[in-house]
């Protein structure tokens, strides 16, 4: 608008001057000094000019600045625009898997504020085949980072943990493929707890908000990280889940492992006779991962869980900070077989690197104490021996929380004969020496 009204004053400031020349001129031509009168009127258009110009500079920079002004406040509304609309489909159009959120320190039982310095816990496990198949590997690492030194426990994929309430299968491998669904507050949107569900009338209530209580898909590590809490009574920091081929690339990203083969073995469609091989990620993720679907075939995998997990961690602990962030880590996490984890890469690089002083020498890993048994269908599983883990996880797992009681330990116990073995053993004692390497073969 501005600019139009220069564009309309303009012309009539043209006519007044032209207007006014024209007077003086006749004047002039009346009192003979023609030329003076000439050399004058040419000075006052020139100085109208210059002002005219001078104006116009003025009134530009001025618009400019408002029009600035202007972009930055439509930009800042757009962006708000997109922020809500985006906030208000994913609350409303997205699928109820959608609406939970990752899993978060605030949802499980994590080590005490108090104690953080001192202990951590991760979980870690190594997939089936895919995502709805049983786990191959369900491990509890303790890292005592005062003592420098580390716990294992390893739990077969049998473990017996009995369907109710909270689980839907009946035991531990089955529970990521089969998350047990969970009460839902859609008022407040929100995952809500027993003692705030009213079941008296027709429809249960959130006792909060007075809403509807309704069934949302379970959370795969939610869950997993709850049987941990709950049956065995032990926090969660952390979690490490590996897709098989994620478990496969980040051991050729680290040239393979060495594995002393107690017999002829043929893995990945290679034939290995018995002695000491690198192998290559996919022959040792078949090494650890193989099963014939028997419980005795499961606890059997444990021992070679035990030596490649010592292996890899060997490998990973020699490396530099920046060999380990940019060839390993990044590799795995950028690749198809990404790890299940709540932490950044950085992160993960930090905590690998905070157990430089412990290592395999230090790291003493246990087998959850119990035996084979049958469930009530009949069934093959490994049931604990509930006395005997209790005794376990306070002595190797508990250096610094309050005591573990058998109330606490909620695994259930089927049978027990008094032959039960924790396969106790240092890292290290399993281990061959890691020093072959293979050529990296993953994409």
């Amino acid at each position: 608008m501005a600019k139009d009204r220069r564009n309309k004053v303009r012309p009539r400031m043209d006519l007044d001057a032209a207007a006014g020349h024209s007077d003086d001129t006749r004047d002039m031509r009346s009192t003979g000094d023609s030329g003076s009168t000439s050399r004058s009127g040419s000075s006052d258009r020139k100085r109208t000019d210059r002002k005219s110009k001078r104006s116009k500079k003025k009134l530009s920079r001025a618009a400019l600045v408002l029009r600035c002004v202007a972009a930055v406040l439509v930009i800042a509304v757009l962006i708000f625009l997109f922020v809500l609309g985006n906030y208000i489909y994913q609350a409303v159009f997205l699928d109820d898997r959608d609406k939970v959120p990752p899993i978060s320190a605030t949802s499980y039982d994590v080590t005490p504020a108090q104690n953080q310095g001192k202990v951590a816990y991760y979980l870690i496990g190594v997939l089936g085949e895919n995502d709805r198949s049983d786990m191959s590997m369900i491990a509890v690492l303790c890292h005592d980072k005062q003592a420098q030194t580390a716990s294992l426990l390893q739990l077969p994929a049998d473990t017996y943990i009995e369907t109710g309430e909270q689980w839907i299968v009946d035991t531990a491998s089955s529970i990521w493929a089969n998350p047990k669904p969970f009460d839902w507050c859609d008022a407040c949107k929100k995952r809500v707890y027993e003692p705030e569900i009213d079941e008296s009338g027709d429809v249960a209530k959130h006792t909060v908000c007075g809403g509807e209580i309704t069934q949302k898909a379970g959370s795969a590590i939610n869950s997993l990280v709850d049987f941990v809490n709950d049956q065995l009574a032990l926090p969660v920091d952390g979690y490490f889940i590996l897709p098989q081929k994620g478990l496969q690339i980040l051991i050729d990203s680290l040239g393979g492992v060495d594995v002393n083969l107690s017999d002829d073995l043929t893995l990945a469609g290679e034939d290995l006779t018995s002695g000491i091989h690198t192998l290559t990620g996919a022959q040792a993720t078949e090494y650890v991962t193989y099963t014939d679907g028997t419980v005795e075939r499961d606890l059997r995998r444990l021992a070679r869980q035990r030596e490649v997990f010592a292996a890899i961690a060997t490998r990973l602990l020699r490396l530099d900070k920046d060999t380990l962030a940019d060839d390993v880590i990044e590799e795995v996490m950028d690749s198809s077989g990404a790890m299940r984890t709540e932490y950044s890469e950085e992160e993960i690089v930090k905590i690998i690197q905070s157990m430089a002083n412990v290592g395999a020498e230090k790291t003493t890993a246990y087998r959850l104490p119990g035996e084979i048994a049958s469930d009530s269908d009949g069934d093959s599983v490994f049931t604990c021996h509930k006395d005997e883990l209790v005794a376990l996880l306070g002595n190797a797992f508990n250096p610094y929380g309050e005591a573990i009681t058998a109330a606490d330990v909620t695994l259930p116990e089927l049978i027990n004969t008094g032959v039960s073995d924790q396969k106790q053993q240092l890292l290290s004692d399993c281990m061959t020496d890691q020093t072959g390497k293979i050529l990296v073969t993953n994409e």
